[in-house]
Protein backbone atom coordinates (compact mmCIF):
# COMPACT_ATOMS: atom_id res chain seq x y z
CA UNK A 1 0.00 0.00 0.00
CA UNK A 2 2.77 2.45 0.87
CA UNK A 3 4.43 1.98 -2.50
CA UNK A 4 1.18 2.94 -4.25
CA UNK A 5 0.87 6.02 -2.02
CA UNK A 6 4.43 7.07 -2.77
CA UNK A 7 3.37 7.88 -6.33
CA UNK A 8 -0.13 9.22 -5.72
CA UNK A 9 0.12 11.15 -2.42
CA UNK A 10 3.65 11.76 -1.16
CA UNK A 11 2.55 13.74 1.92
CA UNK A 12 0.32 10.90 3.09
CA UNK A 13 3.03 8.38 2.26
CA UNK A 14 5.48 10.31 4.45
CA UNK A 15 3.03 10.34 7.36
CA UNK A 16 2.51 6.58 7.11
CA UNK A 17 6.13 5.43 6.91
CA UNK A 18 6.93 3.16 9.90
CA UNK A 19 3.27 2.65 10.81
CA UNK A 20 1.20 -0.49 11.08
CA UNK A 21 -2.31 -1.37 10.00
CA UNK A 22 -4.66 -4.00 11.37
CA UNK A 23 -7.71 -5.57 9.81
CA UNK A 24 -10.77 -5.72 12.03
CA UNK A 25 -13.73 -7.35 10.29
CA UNK A 26 -14.18 -5.21 7.14
CA UNK A 27 -12.14 -2.24 8.38
CA UNK A 28 -8.44 -1.43 8.05
CA UNK A 29 -7.32 0.38 11.21
CA UNK A 30 -4.18 2.45 10.72
CA UNK A 31 -1.89 2.84 13.74
CA UNK A 32 -0.30 6.26 13.27
CA UNK A 33 0.40 8.81 16.01
CA UNK A 34 1.19 11.57 13.52
CA UNK A 35 -1.43 14.34 14.04
CA UNK A 36 -0.95 15.31 10.38
CA UNK A 37 -2.25 11.89 9.33
CA UNK A 38 -5.20 12.04 11.72
CA UNK A 39 -6.21 15.46 10.42
CA UNK A 40 -5.84 14.37 6.80
CA UNK A 41 -7.90 11.22 7.26
CA UNK A 42 -10.71 13.14 8.97
CA UNK A 43 -10.98 16.17 6.72
CA UNK A 44 -9.26 15.54 3.40
CA UNK A 45 -11.26 13.63 0.80
CA UNK A 46 -8.20 13.27 -1.44
CA UNK A 47 -6.28 11.55 1.38
CA UNK A 48 -9.13 9.12 2.02
CA UNK A 49 -9.46 8.41 -1.70
CA UNK A 50 -5.70 7.86 -1.98
CA UNK A 51 -5.72 5.28 0.82
CA UNK A 52 -8.75 3.52 -0.67
CA UNK A 53 -7.07 3.34 -4.08
CA UNK A 54 -3.84 2.03 -2.53
CA UNK A 55 -5.77 -0.65 -0.62
CA UNK A 56 -7.61 -1.69 -3.79
CA UNK A 57 -4.30 -1.86 -5.68
CA UNK A 58 -2.75 -4.03 -2.96
CA UNK A 59 -5.65 -6.29 -2.03
CA UNK A 60 -8.24 -5.99 -4.75
CA UNK A 61 -10.82 -4.87 -2.19
CA UNK A 62 -12.15 -1.47 -1.14
CA UNK A 63 -11.82 -1.54 2.65
CA UNK A 64 -13.33 0.89 5.12
CA UNK A 65 -10.55 2.75 6.93
CA UNK A 66 -10.11 4.32 10.34
CA UNK A 67 -7.51 5.21 12.94
CA UNK A 68 -6.32 2.48 15.31
CA UNK A 69 -7.08 3.57 18.87
CA UNK A 70 -4.56 1.88 21.14
CA UNK A 71 -6.63 2.38 24.28
CA UNK A 72 -9.60 0.65 22.66
CA UNK A 73 -7.68 -2.43 21.53
CA UNK A 74 -4.89 -2.60 24.13
CA UNK A 75 -4.74 -5.85 26.07
CA UNK A 76 -2.91 -6.16 29.35
CA UNK A 77 0.18 -8.29 29.07
CA UNK A 78 1.07 -10.76 31.76
CA UNK A 79 4.10 -10.02 33.88
CA UNK A 80 6.58 -12.88 33.32
CA UNK A 81 7.99 -12.35 36.82
CA UNK A 82 4.60 -13.29 38.30
CA UNK A 83 4.76 -16.61 36.42
CA UNK A 84 8.29 -17.27 37.69
CA UNK A 85 7.30 -16.48 41.29
CA UNK A 86 4.20 -18.70 41.10
CA UNK A 87 6.23 -21.60 39.68
CA UNK A 88 8.88 -21.22 42.36
CA UNK A 89 6.27 -21.14 45.13
CA UNK A 90 4.62 -24.29 43.73
CA UNK A 91 8.01 -26.01 43.89
CA UNK A 92 8.29 -25.09 47.56
CA UNK A 93 10.87 -22.33 47.22
CA UNK A 94 10.66 -19.92 50.16
CA UNK A 95 10.05 -16.49 48.63
CA UNK A 96 9.92 -13.15 50.38
CA UNK A 97 8.58 -10.19 48.39
CA UNK A 98 9.54 -6.73 49.62
CA UNK A 99 8.08 -3.50 48.33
Amino acid sequence: MLEALRHSNTALHGALVNTQAYRYQEIVLIDCDDPFFLEMIRSNDYAKKSIHQALIAGSGKDWRIGPFKKEQYHTAQDDPMEDILASAQQLGVDISIEN
